[in-house]
Protein backbone atom coordinates (compact mmCIF):
# COMPACT_ATOMS: atom_id res chain seq x y z
CA UNK A 1 0.00 0.00 0.00
CA UNK A 2 1.02 3.41 -0.72
CA UNK A 3 2.39 6.09 1.79
CA UNK A 4 0.13 9.17 1.84
CA UNK A 5 1.14 13.08 2.21
CA UNK A 6 -0.65 15.57 2.72
CA UNK A 7 -0.90 19.03 0.89
CA UNK A 8 -1.98 22.40 3.17
CA UNK A 9 -2.55 25.45 2.58
CA UNK A 10 -3.08 28.48 4.26
CA UNK A 11 -3.58 32.42 3.28
CA UNK A 12 -1.99 35.12 5.29
CA UNK A 13 -4.81 37.45 4.71
CA UNK A 14 -7.61 35.16 5.67
CA UNK A 15 -11.01 36.52 6.53
CA UNK A 16 -10.56 36.16 10.96
CA UNK A 17 -7.33 38.70 10.72
CA UNK A 18 -4.39 36.50 11.01
CA UNK A 19 -1.13 35.47 9.29
CA UNK A 20 -0.89 32.21 8.82
CA UNK A 21 2.37 31.58 6.96
CA UNK A 22 5.21 30.13 7.99
CA UNK A 23 5.86 26.74 9.72
CA UNK A 24 2.97 24.55 11.30
CA UNK A 25 3.70 20.85 12.79
CA UNK A 26 1.35 17.73 13.66
CA UNK A 27 0.59 14.85 12.75
CA UNK A 28 -1.36 13.08 9.42
CA UNK A 29 -2.85 10.08 10.35
CA UNK A 30 -4.07 7.66 7.56
CA UNK A 31 -6.17 4.67 7.96
CA UNK A 32 -6.26 1.75 9.30
CA UNK A 33 -3.87 3.56 11.21
CA UNK A 34 -0.81 4.84 10.71
CA UNK A 35 0.61 7.91 11.96
CA UNK A 36 3.25 10.12 10.63
CA UNK A 37 5.08 13.37 11.27
CA UNK A 38 3.73 16.49 9.71
CA UNK A 39 5.31 20.06 9.17
CA UNK A 40 3.80 22.56 6.64
CA UNK A 41 5.73 26.08 5.44
CA UNK A 42 3.38 27.91 4.01
CA UNK A 43 3.37 31.26 1.88
CA UNK A 44 0.71 33.67 0.05
CA UNK A 45 0.78 34.23 -3.18
CA UNK A 46 -2.05 36.95 -3.61
CA UNK A 47 -5.76 37.16 -3.06
CA UNK A 48 -7.05 34.27 -1.39
CA UNK A 49 -4.80 31.65 -2.95
CA UNK A 50 -2.37 30.15 -1.35
CA UNK A 51 0.81 27.49 -1.98
CA UNK A 52 4.14 26.39 -0.31
CA UNK A 53 5.42 23.08 0.83
CA UNK A 54 4.83 20.15 2.96
CA UNK A 55 7.28 17.98 4.66
CA UNK A 56 5.83 14.46 6.28
CA UNK A 57 7.93 12.08 7.87
CA UNK A 58 7.68 8.25 8.86
CA UNK A 59 9.44 7.63 11.65
CA UNK A 60 9.18 4.11 12.01
CA UNK A 61 11.26 4.14 8.53
CA UNK A 62 13.08 7.44 8.08
CA UNK A 63 11.05 7.81 5.01
CA UNK A 64 10.28 11.43 4.73
CA UNK A 65 8.98 13.35 1.65
CA UNK A 66 8.41 17.28 0.40
CA UNK A 67 5.28 18.34 -1.98
CA UNK A 68 4.45 21.32 -3.49
CA UNK A 69 0.86 22.71 -2.99
CA UNK A 70 -1.79 25.35 -4.21
CA UNK A 71 -4.68 26.32 -2.71
CA UNK A 72 -7.44 28.48 -1.51
CA UNK A 73 -9.23 29.71 1.65
CA UNK A 74 -12.52 31.33 2.29
CA UNK A 75 -14.68 31.32 5.43
CA UNK A 76 -12.22 29.79 7.89
CA UNK A 77 -11.58 26.82 5.48
CA UNK A 78 -8.39 25.59 3.60
CA UNK A 79 -9.33 23.77 0.52
CA UNK A 80 -6.13 22.20 -1.09
CA UNK A 81 -4.51 19.72 -3.73
CA UNK A 82 -0.91 18.62 -3.96
CA UNK A 83 0.88 19.19 -7.44
CA UNK A 84 4.36 17.88 -7.30
CA UNK A 85 6.50 15.42 -5.45
CA UNK A 86 9.88 17.43 -5.10
CA UNK A 87 11.70 15.38 -2.65
CA UNK A 88 11.72 12.10 -1.42
CA UNK A 89 14.02 9.50 0.89
CA UNK A 90 13.32 6.01 0.52
CA UNK A 91 14.52 3.32 3.02
CA UNK A 92 14.88 0.10 0.91
CA UNK A 93 12.93 -1.75 3.51
CA UNK A 94 9.80 -0.72 5.15
CA UNK A 95 8.34 -3.16 8.73
CA UNK A 96 4.86 -2.16 8.10
CA UNK A 97 4.21 -1.72 3.88
CA UNK A 98 6.11 -4.67 2.26
CA UNK A 99 6.66 -2.44 -0.46
CA UNK A 100 10.11 -1.08 -1.69
CA UNK A 101 8.37 1.28 -4.77
CA UNK A 102 6.01 3.50 -2.86
CA UNK A 103 5.68 7.19 -3.32
CA UNK A 104 4.00 9.76 -1.37
CA UNK A 105 0.26 10.05 -2.34
CA UNK A 106 -1.10 13.41 -3.97
CA UNK A 107 -3.91 14.63 -1.86
CA UNK A 108 -6.91 17.16 -1.46
CA UNK A 109 -9.13 17.98 0.99
CA UNK A 110 -10.61 20.39 3.85
CA UNK A 111 -8.96 21.97 6.41
CA UNK A 112 -11.06 24.04 9.25
CA UNK A 113 -9.02 27.08 11.46
CA UNK A 114 -9.52 27.06 15.07
CA UNK A 115 -7.85 29.57 18.04
CA UNK A 116 -7.27 28.34 21.58
CA UNK A 117 -4.56 29.62 23.95
CA UNK A 118 -2.99 31.60 21.85
CA UNK A 119 -2.51 28.80 19.23
CA UNK A 120 -4.23 28.22 16.26
CA UNK A 121 -4.91 24.80 14.60
CA UNK A 122 -5.92 23.45 11.17
CA UNK A 123 -8.17 20.57 11.15
CA UNK A 124 -9.83 18.08 9.15
CA UNK A 125 -10.23 15.76 6.42
CA UNK A 126 -7.97 14.13 3.36
CA UNK A 127 -8.49 12.34 0.49
CA UNK A 128 -6.22 10.22 -2.56
CA UNK A 129 -6.52 11.26 -5.78
CA UNK A 130 -5.08 7.72 -6.60
CA UNK A 131 -5.88 4.56 -4.48
CA UNK A 132 -4.90 5.66 -0.87
CA UNK A 133 -6.81 5.20 1.92
CA UNK A 134 -8.03 8.54 3.51
CA UNK A 135 -7.20 9.94 6.73
CA UNK A 136 -7.07 13.08 9.07
CA UNK A 137 -4.87 15.90 9.57
CA UNK A 138 -4.06 18.17 12.64
CA UNK A 139 -1.94 20.93 12.75
CA UNK A 140 -0.99 24.00 15.60
CA UNK A 141 1.32 26.73 15.20
CA UNK A 142 1.88 29.52 18.45
CA UNK A 143 0.12 32.90 17.37
CA UNK A 144 1.10 35.87 18.51
CA UNK A 145 -1.03 39.15 18.40
CA UNK A 146 1.38 41.74 16.78
CA UNK A 147 0.62 45.05 15.62
CA UNK A 148 -0.27 45.48 11.56
CA UNK A 149 3.01 45.32 9.50
CA UNK A 150 2.54 46.33 5.96
CA UNK A 151 6.54 47.58 4.73
CA UNK A 152 9.59 48.01 6.22
CA UNK A 153 8.45 51.76 6.14
CA UNK A 154 6.35 51.36 8.95
CA UNK A 155 8.78 51.01 11.04
CA UNK A 156 11.81 52.70 9.92
CA UNK A 157 11.06 55.44 7.81
CA UNK A 158 10.80 56.72 4.35
CA UNK A 159 13.01 56.30 2.46
CA UNK A 160 14.69 53.87 4.87
CA UNK A 161 18.18 52.52 4.81
CA UNK A 162 19.62 49.35 6.30
CA UNK A 163 20.45 50.86 9.38
CA UNK A 164 17.74 48.70 11.21
CA UNK A 165 19.61 45.85 10.28
CA UNK A 166 22.49 46.13 12.67
CA UNK A 167 23.18 43.95 15.35
CA UNK A 168 22.03 40.42 15.39
CA UNK A 169 19.28 38.45 13.96
CA UNK A 170 18.64 34.56 15.42
CA UNK A 171 16.58 31.78 14.79
CA UNK A 172 15.99 28.44 13.16
CA UNK A 173 16.87 27.64 9.63
CA UNK A 174 16.08 24.30 8.50
CA UNK A 175 17.32 22.42 5.15
CA UNK A 176 15.61 19.88 3.17
CA UNK A 177 17.75 19.77 0.15
CA UNK A 178 21.94 18.28 -1.10
CA UNK A 179 21.79 15.28 1.53
CA UNK A 180 20.89 17.08 4.62
CA UNK A 181 17.09 16.84 6.20
CA UNK A 182 17.93 18.94 9.38
CA UNK A 183 16.86 22.22 11.51
CA UNK A 184 19.73 24.15 12.96
CA UNK A 185 20.46 27.10 15.09
CA UNK A 186 21.14 30.57 12.68
CA UNK A 187 22.56 33.49 13.74
CA UNK A 188 23.27 36.92 11.27
CA UNK A 189 25.66 39.64 12.59
CA UNK A 190 25.02 42.41 10.87
CA UNK A 191 28.14 45.19 11.67
CA UNK A 192 28.51 47.42 8.33
CA UNK A 193 25.62 49.07 6.37
CA UNK A 194 26.03 51.56 3.60
CA UNK A 195 22.90 52.74 2.18
CA UNK A 196 20.37 50.16 1.07
CA UNK A 197 23.52 48.00 1.59
CA UNK A 198 24.85 45.97 4.82
CA UNK A 199 27.15 42.89 5.63
CA UNK A 200 28.39 41.14 8.65
CA UNK A 201 28.88 37.38 8.91
CA UNK A 202 26.75 33.84 9.22
CA UNK A 203 26.98 31.74 12.30
CA UNK A 204 26.01 28.52 12.42
CA UNK A 205 26.39 27.71 16.29
CA UNK A 206 28.49 24.19 17.59
CA UNK A 207 26.06 21.37 18.77
CA UNK A 208 28.14 18.59 18.25
CA UNK A 209 30.84 20.05 17.22
CA UNK A 210 33.88 21.88 19.41
CA UNK A 211 33.55 25.33 17.78
CA UNK A 212 31.12 27.88 15.56
CA UNK A 213 31.22 27.44 11.92
CA UNK A 214 31.30 31.19 10.09
CA UNK A 215 31.11 32.43 6.87
CA UNK A 216 31.14 35.66 5.42
CA UNK A 217 27.66 37.77 4.59
CA UNK A 218 26.55 40.28 2.28
CA UNK A 219 23.13 41.89 1.86
CA UNK A 220 21.17 44.64 0.19
CA UNK A 221 17.32 45.65 0.43
CA UNK A 222 15.46 45.32 -3.14
CA UNK A 223 11.77 46.57 -3.09
CA UNK A 224 11.03 45.75 0.51
CA UNK A 225 12.52 42.19 0.45
CA UNK A 226 15.99 41.26 1.61
CA UNK A 227 18.77 39.46 -0.09
CA UNK A 228 21.91 37.80 1.37
CA UNK A 229 24.47 35.74 0.22
CA UNK A 230 27.39 33.96 1.88
CA UNK A 231 30.36 35.13 -0.44
CA UNK A 232 33.33 32.91 1.45
CA UNK A 233 33.86 30.44 4.31
CA UNK A 234 35.74 32.02 7.44
CA UNK A 235 36.16 29.41 9.75
CA UNK A 236 34.19 25.94 10.49
CA UNK A 237 32.69 23.15 8.20
CA UNK A 238 29.97 25.24 5.77
CA UNK A 239 26.16 24.17 6.19
CA UNK A 240 25.08 25.85 2.43
CA UNK A 241 27.67 28.04 0.62
CA UNK A 242 27.13 30.15 -1.78
CA UNK A 243 23.34 30.18 -1.93
CA UNK A 244 21.29 33.07 -1.99
CA UNK A 245 18.64 34.16 1.32
CA UNK A 246 15.51 35.74 0.23
CA UNK A 247 13.55 36.98 2.94
CA UNK A 248 10.88 39.73 3.91
CA UNK A 249 9.96 41.44 7.27
CA UNK A 250 7.06 40.24 9.17
CA UNK A 251 6.96 42.36 11.71
CA UNK A 252 9.51 45.27 12.64
CA UNK A 253 11.55 42.95 14.58
CA UNK A 254 10.95 39.39 12.40
CA UNK A 255 11.90 38.13 8.90
CA UNK A 256 11.74 34.97 7.52
CA UNK A 257 12.46 33.61 3.91
CA UNK A 258 13.59 30.61 2.02
CA UNK A 259 17.29 29.95 1.02
CA UNK A 260 17.80 29.13 -2.58
CA UNK A 261 21.55 27.50 -4.55
CA UNK A 262 22.06 29.04 -7.77
CA UNK A 263 24.43 26.24 -9.17
CA UNK A 264 25.02 23.05 -7.88
CA UNK A 265 28.45 22.01 -6.70
CA UNK A 266 30.37 18.71 -6.58
CA UNK A 267 28.56 17.45 -3.29
CA UNK A 268 25.00 18.40 -4.21
CA UNK A 269 22.63 16.47 -7.27
CA UNK A 270 19.35 17.32 -5.56
CA UNK A 271 16.91 19.53 -7.72
CA UNK A 272 15.07 20.51 -4.82
CA UNK A 273 17.92 22.91 -3.93
CA UNK A 274 17.00 25.32 -6.72
CA UNK A 275 13.36 25.61 -5.57
CA UNK A 276 13.32 25.91 -1.63
CA UNK A 277 15.94 24.35 -0.54
CA UNK A 278 15.73 25.55 3.37
CA UNK A 279 13.62 28.22 4.64
CA UNK A 280 13.99 30.15 8.36
CA UNK A 281 12.74 32.16 10.53
CA UNK A 282 14.73 35.32 12.65
CA UNK A 283 14.14 37.65 15.55
CA UNK A 284 16.48 40.70 15.77
CA UNK A 285 17.99 40.92 19.01
CA UNK A 286 19.26 44.46 19.62
CA UNK A 287 23.34 43.99 21.18
CA UNK A 288 22.63 46.78 24.35
CA UNK A 289 25.38 49.59 25.15
CA UNK A 290 25.49 50.34 28.93
CA UNK A 291 25.51 53.63 30.13
CA UNK A 292 26.77 55.11 33.15
CA UNK A 293 25.93 57.96 35.35
CA UNK A 294 29.03 61.27 35.49
CA UNK A 295 31.60 59.77 36.81
CA UNK A 296 30.24 56.62 37.66
CA UNK A 297 30.94 52.72 37.15
CA UNK A 298 27.57 51.89 38.88
CA UNK A 299 25.26 49.91 36.93
CA UNK A 300 21.61 51.30 36.35
CA UNK A 301 18.51 49.73 36.61
CA UNK A 302 18.03 49.44 33.16
CA UNK A 303 21.36 48.11 32.69
CA UNK A 304 20.98 45.57 34.78
CA UNK A 305 17.88 44.34 32.65
CA UNK A 306 19.94 45.00 29.57
CA UNK A 307 22.74 42.72 30.95
CA UNK A 308 20.11 40.04 32.51
CA UNK A 309 18.63 39.52 28.46
CA UNK A 310 22.48 39.60 27.48
CA UNK A 311 23.69 37.00 29.50
CA UNK A 312 20.68 34.88 28.39
CA UNK A 313 21.48 35.49 24.81
CA UNK A 314 25.15 34.38 25.35
CA UNK A 315 23.87 31.01 27.40
CA UNK A 316 22.06 30.15 24.31
CA UNK A 317 24.73 30.54 21.95
CA UNK A 318 27.61 28.76 24.00
CA UNK A 319 30.17 29.35 21.60
CA UNK A 320 29.86 33.32 20.84
CA UNK A 321 32.75 35.03 23.05
CA UNK A 322 31.91 39.05 23.10
CA UNK A 323 34.61 41.92 23.54
CA UNK A 324 33.34 44.75 26.36
CA UNK A 325 35.05 48.40 25.58
CA UNK A 326 34.79 51.07 27.82
CA UNK A 327 34.30 54.64 27.46
CA UNK A 328 34.53 58.00 29.02
CA UNK A 329 33.12 61.69 28.11
CA UNK A 330 36.24 64.14 28.16
CA UNK A 331 35.11 65.95 31.72
CA UNK A 332 37.67 64.97 34.18
CA UNK A 333 41.69 64.09 34.07
CA UNK A 334 42.60 61.97 31.45
CA UNK A 335 44.38 59.77 34.14
CA UNK A 336 41.20 59.48 36.21
CA UNK A 337 39.20 58.64 32.91
CA UNK A 338 41.18 56.06 31.44
CA UNK A 339 41.03 54.08 34.84
CA UNK A 340 37.33 54.78 34.81
CA UNK A 341 37.22 53.50 31.63
CA UNK A 342 38.47 50.26 32.30
CA UNK A 343 36.25 49.98 35.75
CA UNK A 344 33.56 50.14 33.59
CA UNK A 345 34.32 47.24 30.97
CA UNK A 346 35.01 45.06 34.09
CA UNK A 347 31.76 45.49 35.88
CA UNK A 348 29.76 44.46 33.01
CA UNK A 349 32.04 41.70 32.82
CA UNK A 350 32.16 40.59 36.16
CA UNK A 351 28.12 40.89 36.04
CA UNK A 352 27.75 38.71 32.82
CA UNK A 353 30.39 35.87 34.86
CA UNK A 354 27.71 36.15 38.08
CA UNK A 355 24.58 35.39 35.31
CA UNK A 356 26.71 32.45 34.59
CA UNK A 357 28.54 33.44 31.48
CA UNK A 358 31.75 31.23 31.25
CA UNK A 359 34.93 34.28 31.77
CA UNK A 360 37.19 33.15 28.98
CA UNK A 361 34.27 34.24 26.83
CA UNK A 362 34.45 38.14 27.66
CA UNK A 363 37.25 40.20 26.61
CA UNK A 364 37.80 43.47 28.18
CA UNK A 365 39.47 46.73 27.16
CA UNK A 366 39.28 50.42 27.56
CA UNK A 367 39.94 53.37 25.88
CA UNK A 368 38.66 56.80 27.97
CA UNK A 369 37.45 59.29 25.72
CA UNK A 370 39.33 58.68 22.61
CA UNK A 371 36.75 57.10 20.66
CA UNK A 372 33.52 59.58 21.54
CA UNK A 373 30.32 58.25 20.11
CA UNK A 374 28.74 61.67 19.70
CA UNK A 375 29.74 65.28 20.32
CA UNK A 376 31.44 65.89 23.69
CA UNK A 377 30.30 69.39 23.05
CA UNK A 378 26.58 68.81 24.44
CA UNK A 379 25.91 67.13 27.61
CA UNK A 380 23.45 64.78 25.31
CA UNK A 381 26.61 63.84 23.82
CA UNK A 382 28.33 63.36 26.86
CA UNK A 383 25.49 61.39 28.23
CA UNK A 384 26.27 58.76 25.41
CA UNK A 385 30.18 58.52 25.55
CA UNK A 386 29.59 57.57 28.92
CA UNK A 387 29.36 53.53 27.82
CA UNK A 388 30.23 49.98 27.42
CA UNK A 389 30.37 49.00 23.87
CA UNK A 390 29.63 45.28 23.50
CA UNK A 391 30.97 43.76 19.99
CA UNK A 392 30.52 40.07 19.07
CA UNK A 393 34.02 39.15 18.36
CA UNK A 394 34.58 37.58 14.37
CA UNK A 395 37.16 35.16 15.70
Amino acid sequence: MRFLLLLLILFSNLSFGQDLSGQWTGTLWQEPGRTFYFEMNIKSSGASRVKGTTVIRDDATGNYGVIEFNGKVSDSILVFEETEIVKEDRAKTDPVWKSNTFFWCIKKGELKFSQANNKAHLTGNWSSTGTCQPGTISVSKEFEEKQKFKSIEDCYGDPPSAEFMYGMWTGKFTQYSCNINGTYDMILMIDEVDGMKFSGMFIWPASQFSSDSRSRLKGEIVNGRIYMSEPSQISGDPLVLKGTYKSKMTSCDDMRGYWHLKEFGTYCTDPQVLKDGGNYKLTHYKIPTIYFPHDSKELTQQSIKDLDELATFMKKFRNLKIGLEGYTDNTGPNAFNWRLSDQRAKVVRDYLIKKGVKSYRLKTSFYAQMKPAETNDTEAGRVLNRRTEIKILKR
